[in-house]
């Protein structure tokens, strides 16, 4: 923002010169004007106004610079312009007080001379001159050389709008390359510039910068790494497949996209093709033109979201679907923000909070509907519904409530399992996906073998014969023709012959899952301990996983102590292509067609080749059958865990970034963080916190010292909290020490190594920061993982919460700027408030009455956004059903405050409320 102030406090010395040069080019105009005073007469009043005002405008940027401007050259322009301007009113101050009859005169200098000023009015006509070349000078070198902070700012904000493929109407460039036109065109006569329209520009300039950036900022919450992963995941159709869909009248799916609305449904089988279909759909030129149809004259927008139940938490929640959807709305038209996002375009203070809520999300959807009703339509592509992984019927409503808008439908895709069926059979336009590929499938086997086949000079009823069997048996499913057709192809590499063939298929089975475990079962003997690993570790990772990382899976046999002895050295970029492909053949030979390595060309660093499961289906066999332990786990070690193999395979990984790519680093270390937090959550539920989990301890510390040493900078807005921090109102990057690293692993909820470092470091909890670990421990960043609490009344995310109140005696009511931790923790629960996730509700309501029961103050105030209301009552309203509880908790803890605490610790006696309510009266006498 201060590249902004920095070009509004270059337009406010601009109308400043330019004042002070009209008002001495009218003086000079009316003392040798033959009128004389009549209508050329000067209001002296309103000079005065005038340049008070501009004056205050340019002192106003002093704030918004702050004590680092930065353009030291334009702020040293600034001085001078504001003493000048000092000089100017002095002078007008003293002609004021020689017309005490009236306020108008003629002849400025002829006013001038009666107060004897006429020198050192001749002084500050030189003095302006001057200023108004060396600013001309100093804006060309401003607006053009690339050094400039002004020119990094406006590349840094077309950046920007590239990387979020933005559709924006604001003319940066052009402003910009108007401005230097102006500037250069006569630098020998700097000192005539149009004043006038150089400091329109600038300004322009400025508020175009200012909105184009909070658009930006408001696009960046809502966008997400994951967002295009799966679909680029997705693989492409085979050539001349789907077309069926945009043929067939019968279907009706033409027909819908020209002229219906509501709800499509397209119903599959697993692996019969759902996910590539919608690809297919939202990037084909007929649905497009179909949909024009629709619009009318209307403006046309589409957008799409893919569940993926194996992906990250916004890959397969509600909050991600709509956070998808109003990203690629609102990018297309940045314009609406300011009407849809009237909180968040209106907040001046920095940062926007990261979190939307559902409310918020639903509610800005409707807006941009209503909005756009006369001119625009919206057409969304929903995939993968199944892979949902909330409650389906609270899915269902969101997709029907969206879908009543006349200004926009939906296809939706999923298998046929009862919320679906229920809300959406003989309901709505619908097609079943497996009776409809079977001329699909037929062209792809033909494709597939007949060149290969005839190469091998089998006849044509043989390879007839061979295809009509393959066919018949898929069932309208696809990737088990994609998995027959692979092991054929296998099958002639080694010289099959066509009886070979045919026993090869004949033995090949029907069901996905048996094919599955034969697959399992052919694996070379020698990969099975390699396979095994591999395996076990893609289903602990909650999502795909860079192949560099499985490079050193296989130093693990050697030494598992590889990754701390590994030194902190960036690898070349050529030695990264050859070990990411010669690790892409090896995980090819060992897990068959389960798992497979893709390659992304444009991707940077390790997300270029990206091992991840061929097919969801994949993934539910190990997870659903006993597959893991009849299979997997006996060819593995005992001592083998995938949670620390992840841990150290992230860690390495980590260790070989580049220094210029620190943000890789923090996303691999918070990859390792994830792999730590299920490794203790697993060592907790055996009940086997033991001197085992000191590897995991050590490796963190080494993640501590591999992002100390890269210089990586942790965003504290993103890191740890959605809740503004009032102690760090700044956006600004914090280093990694150890109080930092101690923070994100609160965030992440590590709790053994939290409770290990604050053995180790007892005065981590001195200083005013350790009040906000209250706050840091109620994010859950993997909620629900382990599903609600057992018998007991405890959420697994909570026990860093306990942590803090009953062994470190932390006190809730503690100042944190000019709120609490306690208030701050309500707005929280506000900002979270998302209905539809019951266990999420479940968990923050527990919090709230944790904090409560250890000296919450119930009566404390949260002034936004609860409006003033007590903290009780805003609790009551956000769950009615647990209204009586905290009536009950509250009554308690005010009664608890009447009496003196029993004798205990000197820590603890403290952080009592009777202390704290003490404190409060003492302060404020």
């Amino acid at each position: 923002m201060a590249e902004l102030a920095a070009l509004g406090l270059a337009s406010n010395i601009v109308q400043l010169v330019q004042f002070g040069s009209s008002l001495f080019a009218k003086t000079r105009q009316i003392a040798h004007s033959a009128h004389g005073v009549g209508e050329e007469e000067i209001e002296i009043e309103i000079i005065a106004k005038d340049l008070q005002a501009l004056h205050l405008k340019v002192k106003q940027n002093d704030a918004r610079l702050g004590n680092s401007p930065p353009d030291a050259t334009l702020n040293e322009l600034r001085r001078a312009c504001c003493h000048i301007a000092d000089s100017l009113l002095s002078i007008i101050t003293d002609l004021k007080s020689q017309n005490p009859q009236g306020n108008k005169w003629g002849s400025f200098k002829q006013a001038v001379r009666m107060v004897r000023k006429e020198k050192d009015i001749r002084a500050l006509e030189k003095r302006l001159a001057k200023l108004q070349t060396q600013i001309g000078t100093h804006l060309i070198t401003m607006l053009s050389s690339q050094q400039s902070s002004i020119v990094s700012y406006l590349e840094r904000l077309n950046k920007n709008t590239i990387r979020l493929e933005m559709t924006t109407t604001h003319n940066i460039d052009l402003l910009r390359a108007e401005l230097l036109d102006v500037l250069k065109q006569a630098p020998s006569e700097i000192s005539s510039l149009p004043l006038a329209h150089v400091s329109d520009k600038l300004a322009d300039l400025s508020r175009e910068g200012s909105s184009l950036e909070k658009q930006q900022e408001i696009l960046d919450t809502l966008d997400f790494r994951e967002m295009d992963s799966r679909y680029s995941s997705i693989k492409k159709e085979h050539e001349e497949t789907f077309q069926w869909i945009f043929k067939n009248p019968d279907l009706g799916f033409f027909e819908w996209l020209k002229t219906g609305n509501g709800v499509f449904w397209i119903e599959g089988k697993a692996g019969s093709g759902k996910s590539t279909l919608i690809k297919y759909l939202v990037k084909a030129d007929y649905t497009r033109a179909a949909l024009r149809e629709w619009a009318g004259d209307c403006q046309l927008l589409m957008a799409s979201h893919f569940f993926w139940a194996g992906g990250s938490t916004m890959q397969k929640s509600q909050e991600g679907l709509l956070r998808t959807i109003l990203f690629q709305v609102l990018r297309k038209y940045p314009n609406l923000l300011p009407n849809v996002c009237v909180k968040r375009w209106k907040n001046e203070k920095q940062p926007y909070s990261s979190n939307w809520d559902y409310d918020e999300l639903v509610e800005t959807l409707d807006l941009i509907s209503r909005q756009t009703l006369s001119h625009t339509r919206f057409c969304f592509f929903v995939d993968g519904l199944d892979e949902f992984s909330g409650h389906q019927q609270s899915l269902v409503e969101l997709v029907n409530n969206v879908a009543t808008s006349p200004s926009i439908k939906i296809c939706v895709s999923s298998r046929p399992w009862n919320p679906f069926v229920k809300a959406f059979d003989s309901k709505v336009p619908q097609l079943k996906l497996e009776t409809l590929t079977k001329g699909d499938i037929q062209k792809y086997v033909d494709d597939k073998l007949s060149t290969r086949l005839s190469s091998a000079d089998y006849g044509t009823d043989e390879r007839r014969e061979i295809a009509e069997q393959i066919v018949s048996r898929a069932r309208g499913v696809f990737l088990w023709v994609y998995l027959v057709i692979d092991s054929l192809l296998r099958g002639l590499d080694e010289g099959d012959d066509i009886k070979d063939m045919r026993r090869r298929l004949d033995c090949l089975p029907d069901d996905l899952e048996d094919f599955f475990k034969r697959i399992l079962l052919t694996i070379d003997k020698v990969y099975l301990e390699q396979t095994a690993k591999i395996f076990l570790i893609m289903l602990n990772s909650r999502e795909s996983l860079p192949a560099m990382a499985f490079h050193y899976l296989e130093q693990e046999d050697i030494d598992t102590q590889y990754a701390l002895k590994a030194p902190i050295e960036e690898m070349p970029e050529d030695e990264r292509e050859r070990i990411s492909q010669k690790t892409k053949i090896r995980i090819n030979a060992r897990c068959r067609d389960l798992l497979e390595v893709t390659i992304y060309p444009s991707a940077e660093l390790f997300r270029k080749y990206q091992v991840s499961f061929l097919h969801r289906t994949v993934r539910d066999f190990f997870l659903e059958t006993t597959a893991i332990n009849d299979i997997l786990k006996p060819a593995t070690n005992a001592s083998f865990d995938p949670h620390l193999s992840l841990c150290r395979m992230m860690l390495s990984v980590a260790k070989i970034t580049p220094r210029s790519k620190p943000k890789a680093s923090e996303r691999l270390g918070k990859e390792m963080m994830e792999s730590a937090f299920i490794y203790e959550r697993e060592q907790i539920r055996e009940h086997q916190p033991s001197p085992q989990g000191l590897e995991e301890f050590i490796l963190l510390d080494e993640l501590q010292r591999v992002w100390k040493e890269q210089s990586c900078e942790l965003y504290r807005s993103r890191w740890i909290t959605d809740v503004v921090d009032p102690l760090e109102s700044d956006r600004k990057a914090h280093q990694v020490d150890d109080k930092e690293f101690l923070r994100v692993s609160i965030r992440m909820g590590l709790l053994l190594y939290v409770r290990h470092r604050l053995g180790r470091e007892p005065k981590s909890l001195e200083g005013g920061r350790a009040r906000l670990y209250l706050l840091y421990s109620l994010a859950a960043p993997f909620e629900g993982s382990f599903g609600p609490p057992d018998q007991g009344a405890r959420y697994p995310e909570l026990e860093l919460l306990h942590l803090f109140l009953e062994e470190k005696h932390l006190d809730p009511n503690e100042q944190a700027g000019d709120e609490t931790v306690w208030t701050l923790c309500v707005k929280y629960a506000l900002s979270h408030k998302i209905a539809t996730v019951e266990y999420s509700s479940k968990r923050i309501c527990g919090a709230m009455k944790l904090l409560l029961k250890h000296g919450a103050d119930p009566n404390a105030r949260c002034w936004h956004p609860g409006d003033g209301k007590t903290t009780i009552s805003i609790l009551q309203g956000l769950y009615p059903t647990q209204a009586t509880a905290f009536h009950q908790l509250a009554n308690t803890n005010l009664s608890g405050l009447l009496e003196l605490p029993a004798p205990e610790s000197p820590q603890r006696r403290k952080k009592s409320p009777i202390r704290a309510l003490m404190d409060r009266f003492r302060s404020k006498d």
